[in-house]
């Protein structure tokens, strides 16, 4: 009996050690995150210009409204093409660079560094650089279309509706593809080498080494990857608010976030926009649980 009761005390005193470690973060986590987004989920149900602490609550009106709002459907439209785009490029890249990169071979460090380098560049100097790059009259882009005597596709990029979207993905294909690199190099550098040797002996190719198993092992870092992408494409705003905002291509490059930022800070309808912001956030949260329930890994 008495050991019995100097285990309780000691399992007492561990969980008191645990609580008191955990303590901190837990606590940072709730007033930073959990609790700022409780706040925007009331705000939410309420009618609300921001200028004032006055709040109307209007219960579930915004969200019936957004049901109806043609422009954000087309917004949220225009964000699943985005991540269209730049899954369909970003993860094949990915994946080339990432197997050439596992190979052991002189200077690979350097190609390393050069594929991170764009993601140590503030967003805001990429997205500059890029519109001198898609000038339509002295842009590198068309400069080198002309030069390949190929003028018919030297188009005003980032004017024209058919092509600014696409043009605005692949300035963040190139901004973030150095993350996924090094992202699917790890994983493949995590690949026991015994594997690889053993289906060597048996006869196997590069290229059956990489479809039968290399991709069956880097499953769990593709899923994550095309997380990563779902939540970066439907949170998008600087590149596209800076590049091509959306009142300059006639809303072609309307996004959730533009269109968040429009109700919210310009028509000043704060209420409206942070049930945009909560709708967003609940599509991609529905769309990584998706994921994660369909890509499971064997």
């Amino acid at each position: 009996m008495g050991a019995a009761q100097r285990r309780r005390k000691t399992d007492w005193g561990t969980a008191g050690f645990v609580v008191g470690l955990l303590a901190p973060g837990l606590l940072l986590y709730f007033f930073l995150v959990l609790w700022p987004m409780g706040q925007s989920f009331w705000v939410a149900l309420h009618r609300w210009r921001g200028v004032s602490g006055r709040m109307t609550f209007v219960g579930l009106d915004n969200f019936a409204e957004l049901l109806r709002d043609e422009k954000l459907r087309f917004a949220l439209g225009h964000n699943l093409v985005f991540l269209v785009i730049v899954a369909l490029t970003i993860i094949p890249l990915a994946l080339f660079f990432a197997n050439a990169l596992a190979q052991r071979l002189r200077g690979v460090e350097l190609f390393r560094a050069l594929f991170l380098f764009p993601n140590v560049v503030s967003m805001v100097a990429v997205s500059t650089l890029w519109m001198f790059l898609y000038n339509p009259n002295w842009g590198l882009v068309n400069a080198t279309l002309r030069a390949l005597h190929l003028d018919a596709l030297a188009v005003t990029w980032l004017a024209d509706a058919r092509t600014v979207l696409p043009a605005v993905a692949l300035t963040y294909v190139w901004y973030v593809l150095g993350f996924y690199v090094l992202l699917l190099r790890a994983g493949i550098q995590g690949i026991s080498a015994d594997v690889n040797e053993a289906a060597i002996v048996d006869g196997a190719t590069e290229r059956q080494r990489f479809r039968f198993i290399t991709l069956p092992l880097l499953n769990e870092i593709l899923r994550l990857s095309v997380i990563y992408l779902v939540i970066n494409s439907f949170n998008v705003f600087a590149l596209v608010w800076i590049m091509a905002p959306p009142s300059g291509t006639g809303g072609a490059t309307e996004v959730a976030l533009t269109y968040l930022y429009q109700k919210g800070f310009v028509e000043q309808q704060f209420g409206y926009s942070t049930a945009i912001g909560a709708v967003n956030f609940v599509l991609v949260m529905g769309i990584t649980l998706l994921l994660q329930r369909i890509w499971r890994v064997e």
